[in-house]
């Protein structure tokens, strides 16, 4: 699976400073779960996925990394884990399956990475709710235009959202993602927007690089000096 600029922003935004237990559900290449590991010393993560090949590719980049003994790649399904939860998490993440009624790529594996029905958000969200602690949260990366069915199905389980993020390419553009976090008491909302790029595509926004570049060894148009 290619590396996405999803499953970067989601690495890079998501709240788990103070997490210890943190479960990813969808491993993909293993990069969202290799991010928070970097970013808190302190979390264990187990992360699931249900393709075998992104599994297999995932645990090798888990194991080639300096955190293997932090993040514990399980092969399954959300819905039959969450059956057989063995532990409550801090914080649940995830960078959920879209696209619910566009064409389905003939490629199986970006088909189930990109496709709800191996992981609709009704399903992702009622899960979510039946293994989260009174204080746990639920982290996600969804399509901007989908935010508002995201957040009233989220209040039927009773997590609120707290903290939203809404992303576009550039400041002439329409969002075109939200990245969003739930708690299970309301909480007073932190709301904000992320601008990617200057109209020139090649040329990050000084927002982008400060969220992101503790991550890249060079982020192409970015020069130090630019964004001290």
């Amino acid at each position: 699976m290619p590396l996405s600029t999803d499953s970067v922003l989601l690495g890079s935004w998501v709240p788990i400073e103070s997490d210890h237990n943190i479960l990813e559900v969808g491993l993909g290449c293993g990069v969202v779960s290799l991010m928070m590991a970097q970013r808190n010393p302190l979390a264990v993560i187990d992360a699931i996925e249900i393709d075998q090949e992104s599994y297999d590719q995932g645990l090798e980049n888990i194991c080639n990394s300096p955190w293997p003994h932090r993040i514990n790649a399980i092969h399954i399904d959300f819905q039959s884990f969450v059956k057989q939860c063995p532990k409550n998490y801090d914080h649940i993440v995830c960078n959920p399956p879209f696209f619910q009624q566009d064409l389905h790529s003939p490629y199986t594996r970006r088909t189930l990475a990109k496709h709800a029905f191996s992981l609709s958000f009704s399903d992702l969200i009622e899960g979510s709710a039946a293994i989260l602690p009174e204080k746990g949260k639920l982290s996600v990366i969804i399509p901007y235009a989908g935010k508002d069915n995201f957040i009233r199905e989220s209040l039927k389980h009773q997590l609120f959202l707290i903290r939203s993020t809404h992303v576009r390419s550039t400041t002439h553009m329409p969002f075109i993602r939200s990245l969003l976090t739930f708690a299970r008491e309301p909480q007073q909302i932190t709301e904000d927007t992320l601008t990617l790029y200057h109209l020139n595509p090649h040329e990050p926004t000084d927002a982008y690089i400060r969220l992101t570049r503790p991550f890249y060894l060079k982020i192409p148009g970015w020069s130090a000096a630019s964004s001290e």
